[in-house]
C-alpha cells in the first residue's frame, strides 16, 4: 500500500490529478494504518481494524473541501497533520510492548519519530513559506520531504523483518531452555542461568542457595496408576515450585 501510494504521488502529471492525489496519499496514511495495526498484532492485542480507515476517510473528506483540494500548500499541511497523529500512534505502540526486550523496537520507533518530524516540519515550511505549484521545482526542503516517505518505508520494512526474526530467535531459544512436560527450565537451560545467577552474585557479594527436591515414592505412582498420572504430578509439581518462588528465582527439571 506504502509503495503504490507512494509511486502514484510522484506520477502526478502522468496519471490524473485525482489518482496522484486523492488515491496515492490515501493509500500511504492507509499503509501507515495497516502498520498500527500490524504491531499491535505483533503484541497479541486486539485489532480494530475500522480505526485504519480513520485517516485515509478524514484526507478524503477535507480534500472534498475546493479550498484544499486547489492548494497545495494546504493539501501538503492536511496529509501532515494526519501522518504525524499516525506515525506517533505506531511509534507508541511499539514504545508499549518494549517490555519484551526485542532490541529492534528501539530503532523502529526511531525511524517513525523522525518520519513524523519530518511531517511536522513540512507542516511549518508550507505556511510559512511560499511554495511552487511543482514540488521539486526550487524546494529542496519540500523535496526532500516527499523523497523522506520511501526511506522511512524501506527502513520500516528493514526493521520490521528484523522485529520478526528477532521474536523468533527468541523463543526459539527460550523453547530450547525449557522442559517440555513441566514447562519449566530443562537441565541445559537451568545450569546456564544457574552460572549467570552465580557469577552475579558473586560480583555483588551476596550468596546463593540450590534446593534440589525428589519425589518420594514417584515410581509407585507410574506403577499404580501409570504414566500419564506421573506425568500430572510431575507438572503439578513443577506448577507448585513456580508459584511459591520469587520471580528472580529459577526453577528446572534436571
Amino acid at each position: 500500500f506504502g509503495g503504490v501510494g507512494i509511486t502514484l504521488s510522484g506520477l502526478r502529471g502522468v496519471v490524473p490529478m485525482p489518482i496522484a492525489i486523492l488515491v496515492g496519499n490515501a493509500l500511504s496514511l492507509q499503509a501507515l494504518g495497516f502498520v498500527w495495526l500490524g504491531l499491535r498484532a505483533f503484541d497479541y492485542r486486539s485489532l480494530p481494524g475500522f480505526w485504519t480507515l480513520v485517516l485515509p476517510a478524514a484526507w478524503l473528506a477535507f480534500c472534498s473541501y475546493p479550498e484544499i483540494y486547489q492548494s497545495l500548500a494546504a493539501r501538503i499541511a492536511v496529509y501532515s497533520v494526519l501522518a504525524v497523529i499516525a506515525s506517533i500512534a505506531c511509534a507508541a505502540t511499539l514504545w508499549r510492548g518494549r517490555g519484551d526486550g526485542l532490541s529492534s523496537r528501539k530503532p523502529f520507533a526511531v525511524v517513525l519519530v523522525v518520519h513524523a518530524v519530518f511531517s511536522a516540519l513540512r507542516i511549518v515550511h508550507v505556511l510559512l513559506t511560499d511554495i511552487p505549484s511543482d514540488l521539486f521545482a526550487n524546494d529542496f526542503v519540500v523535496a526532500l520531504s516527499v523523497l523522506e516517505p520511501v526511506v522511512a518505508l524501506f527502513a520500516a520494512i528493514l526493521l520490521g523483518f528484523g522485529l520478526v526474526r528477532e521474536r523468533t530467535e527468541t523463543e526459539l531459544r527460550q523453547a530450547a531452555a525449557l522442559d517440555g512436560l513441566t514447562n519449566v527450565l530443562n537441565r541445559r537451560g537451568f545450569m546456564e542461568r544457574a552460572e549467570r545467577l552465580a557469577a552475579q552474585a558473586g560480583r555483588e557479594g551476596k550468596a546463593v542457595a540450590l534446593l534440589a527436591f525428589d519425589l518420594d515414592r514417584f515410581k509407585q505412582i507410574n506403577d499404580q496408576f501409570g504414566h500419564a498420572a506421573g506425568d500430572a504430578a510431575l507438572k503439578t509439581f513443577a506448577d507448585v515450585l513456580s508459584r511459591s518462588v520469587r520471580q528472580a528465582d529459577i526453577v528446572g527439571r534436571t
